[in-house]
Protein backbone atom coordinates (compact mmCIF):
# COMPACT_ATOMS: atom_id res chain seq x y z
CA UNK A 1 0.00 0.00 0.00
CA UNK A 2 1.26 3.41 -0.88
CA UNK A 3 2.51 5.80 1.75
CA UNK A 4 2.60 9.36 0.03
CA UNK A 5 -0.18 11.30 0.51
CA UNK A 6 -0.14 15.27 -0.96
CA UNK A 7 -3.05 17.07 1.57
CA UNK A 8 -6.20 17.73 -0.80
CA UNK A 9 -9.72 17.21 -0.54
CA UNK A 10 -9.55 13.56 -1.32
CA UNK A 11 -7.39 12.59 1.18
CA UNK A 12 -8.97 14.88 4.43
CA UNK A 13 -10.54 12.95 7.01
CA UNK A 14 -14.03 13.13 7.10
CA UNK A 15 -13.99 14.23 3.33
CA UNK A 16 -17.35 12.57 1.44
CA UNK A 17 -15.79 11.05 -1.86
CA UNK A 18 -18.15 9.81 -4.97
CA UNK A 19 -16.46 7.34 -6.48
CA UNK A 20 -16.79 6.17 -10.30
CA UNK A 21 -14.96 3.78 -12.52
CA UNK A 22 -12.58 3.58 -15.26
CA UNK A 23 -15.67 1.86 -17.95
CA UNK A 24 -18.26 5.08 -16.23
CA UNK A 25 -15.54 7.41 -17.32
CA UNK A 26 -15.50 6.54 -20.75
CA UNK A 27 -18.78 6.25 -21.26
CA UNK A 28 -19.30 9.58 -20.12
CA UNK A 29 -16.78 11.16 -21.77
CA UNK A 30 -17.24 14.17 -24.06
CA UNK A 31 -17.40 13.93 -27.58
CA UNK A 32 -15.76 17.00 -28.91
CA UNK A 33 -13.10 18.82 -27.42
CA UNK A 34 -15.43 22.09 -27.10
CA UNK A 35 -17.25 19.90 -24.76
CA UNK A 36 -17.07 20.78 -20.71
CA UNK A 37 -14.18 17.99 -19.72
CA UNK A 38 -16.27 15.81 -17.14
CA UNK A 39 -14.47 15.00 -13.53
CA UNK A 40 -14.27 11.80 -11.38
CA UNK A 41 -12.46 9.79 -8.72
CA UNK A 42 -11.48 6.60 -9.27
CA UNK A 43 -9.94 4.12 -7.37
CA UNK A 44 -7.24 2.32 -9.80
CA UNK A 45 -3.64 1.08 -10.80
CA UNK A 46 -1.19 2.14 -12.89
CA UNK A 47 -0.94 -0.82 -15.26
CA UNK A 48 2.04 0.70 -17.74
CA UNK A 49 4.16 3.55 -18.76
CA UNK A 50 5.52 3.01 -21.84
CA UNK A 51 9.82 3.64 -20.99
CA UNK A 52 10.67 4.91 -24.62
CA UNK A 53 8.17 7.90 -24.32
CA UNK A 54 9.44 11.20 -23.49
CA UNK A 55 8.46 11.07 -19.92
CA UNK A 56 9.33 14.74 -19.25
CA UNK A 57 10.53 17.78 -20.50
CA UNK A 58 12.52 21.09 -20.32
CA UNK A 59 11.43 23.96 -18.11
CA UNK A 60 12.12 27.41 -17.44
CA UNK A 61 13.01 27.37 -13.60
CA UNK A 62 10.43 30.64 -12.63
CA UNK A 63 7.31 29.28 -14.68
CA UNK A 64 7.66 25.67 -15.56
CA UNK A 65 7.23 26.54 -18.97
CA UNK A 66 9.01 24.82 -21.91
CA UNK A 67 12.37 26.12 -22.93
CA UNK A 68 14.48 25.36 -25.63
CA UNK A 69 18.16 25.07 -25.61
CA UNK A 70 19.89 27.76 -27.70
CA UNK A 71 23.75 26.29 -26.68
CA UNK A 72 25.28 24.35 -23.58
CA UNK A 73 23.97 26.04 -20.31
CA UNK A 74 21.53 28.46 -22.72
CA UNK A 75 17.88 27.93 -22.90
CA UNK A 76 15.27 30.10 -23.66
CA UNK A 77 11.89 30.72 -22.28
CA UNK A 78 9.20 31.81 -25.48
CA UNK A 79 6.60 32.48 -22.50
CA UNK A 80 9.10 35.34 -20.97
CA UNK A 81 11.61 36.22 -23.71
CA UNK A 82 14.23 35.17 -21.27
CA UNK A 83 17.59 33.23 -21.74
CA UNK A 84 18.35 31.35 -18.12
CA UNK A 85 21.66 29.56 -17.57
CA UNK A 86 19.85 26.00 -16.31
CA UNK A 87 16.01 24.23 -17.10
CA UNK A 88 14.58 21.85 -14.92
CA UNK A 89 12.78 18.43 -16.61
CA UNK A 90 9.00 18.15 -15.44
CA UNK A 91 6.79 15.00 -15.85
CA UNK A 92 4.43 14.85 -18.62
CA UNK A 93 4.06 11.22 -19.05
CA UNK A 94 1.54 9.06 -20.82
CA UNK A 95 0.15 6.06 -18.84
CA UNK A 96 -2.48 3.39 -18.79
CA UNK A 97 -4.51 2.73 -15.74
CA UNK A 98 -7.00 -0.22 -15.05
CA UNK A 99 -9.43 -1.09 -12.57
CA UNK A 100 -12.30 -3.88 -12.32
CA UNK A 101 -14.48 -2.28 -14.99
CA UNK A 102 -11.52 -1.56 -18.01
CA UNK A 103 -8.39 0.51 -19.37
CA UNK A 104 -7.95 4.45 -19.35
CA UNK A 105 -5.08 6.12 -21.48
CA UNK A 106 -3.91 8.93 -19.07
CA UNK A 107 -1.23 11.63 -19.07
CA UNK A 108 0.21 12.25 -15.61
CA UNK A 109 1.48 15.76 -15.06
CA UNK A 110 4.62 16.48 -12.13
CA UNK A 111 3.11 16.96 -8.98
CA UNK A 112 1.17 13.39 -9.45
CA UNK A 113 4.44 11.41 -11.33
CA UNK A 114 6.72 12.68 -8.73
CA UNK A 115 4.67 10.91 -6.42
CA UNK A 116 3.76 8.04 -8.89
CA UNK A 117 7.41 7.32 -9.64
CA UNK A 118 8.91 8.36 -6.18
CA UNK A 119 11.49 10.53 -8.10
CA UNK A 120 12.06 14.06 -9.39
CA UNK A 121 12.20 14.02 -13.24
CA UNK A 122 16.11 15.49 -13.12
CA UNK A 123 16.85 12.52 -11.52
CA UNK A 124 14.90 9.89 -13.63
CA UNK A 125 17.08 11.65 -16.41
CA UNK A 126 20.06 10.93 -14.98
CA UNK A 127 18.98 7.47 -14.17
CA UNK A 128 17.78 6.86 -17.66
CA UNK A 129 21.50 7.99 -19.07
CA UNK A 130 23.38 6.23 -16.67
CA UNK A 131 21.70 2.62 -16.68
CA UNK A 132 18.64 2.37 -18.69
CA UNK A 133 17.89 -1.21 -17.30
CA UNK A 134 17.70 0.52 -13.87
CA UNK A 135 15.42 3.23 -15.52
CA UNK A 136 12.62 0.53 -17.14
CA UNK A 137 13.36 -0.80 -13.08
CA UNK A 138 12.10 2.22 -11.35
CA UNK A 139 9.13 2.82 -13.77
CA UNK A 140 7.83 -0.97 -13.58
CA UNK A 141 8.23 -0.31 -9.28
CA UNK A 142 5.48 2.55 -9.66
CA UNK A 143 3.13 0.02 -11.88
CA UNK A 144 0.55 -1.98 -10.26
CA UNK A 145 -0.06 0.03 -7.13
CA UNK A 146 -3.57 1.21 -6.09
CA UNK A 147 -4.12 5.00 -6.03
CA UNK A 148 -7.26 6.75 -5.54
CA UNK A 149 -6.68 9.43 -8.52
CA UNK A 150 -8.86 12.66 -9.18
CA UNK A 151 -9.41 12.50 -13.13
CA UNK A 152 -10.45 15.07 -15.81
CA UNK A 153 -11.51 13.92 -18.78
CA UNK A 154 -11.49 15.56 -22.13
CA UNK A 155 -11.64 14.94 -25.68
CA UNK A 156 -8.66 16.42 -27.68
CA UNK A 157 -7.64 16.59 -31.34
CA UNK A 158 -4.88 14.22 -31.62
CA UNK A 159 -2.69 14.24 -35.01
CA UNK A 160 -1.68 11.11 -36.41
CA UNK A 161 0.12 10.28 -39.58
CA UNK A 162 -3.20 10.85 -40.56
CA UNK A 163 -6.13 13.09 -40.88
CA UNK A 164 -7.26 14.77 -37.21
CA UNK A 165 -9.26 12.22 -34.67
CA UNK A 166 -10.91 13.10 -32.00
CA UNK A 167 -9.72 11.05 -28.97
CA UNK A 168 -10.31 10.75 -25.64
CA UNK A 169 -7.83 11.10 -22.96
CA UNK A 170 -7.58 11.14 -19.08
CA UNK A 171 -5.95 13.62 -17.25
CA UNK A 172 -4.74 12.83 -13.92
CA UNK A 173 -5.70 16.15 -11.38
CA UNK A 174 -4.66 15.04 -8.06
CA UNK A 175 -3.52 11.53 -6.34
CA UNK A 176 -4.34 10.35 -2.86
CA UNK A 177 -3.05 6.59 -1.59
CA UNK A 178 -5.70 4.08 -0.33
Amino acid sequence: MNSICRTNELCRPGTKKKYSDVATMQEEAPATPDAAPVYATVNAMLASVNPDQSLYYLACPDNNRKVTEQAPGEFFCEYDGKMYPHAVRRYIAAARIVDSSGILMTQIFNDQAEIIFGKQADRMHEIRESDPGMYKAALTKSTWNEWTMRLKCQAQYVLYLHPVNDTQIAFLTRLCCI
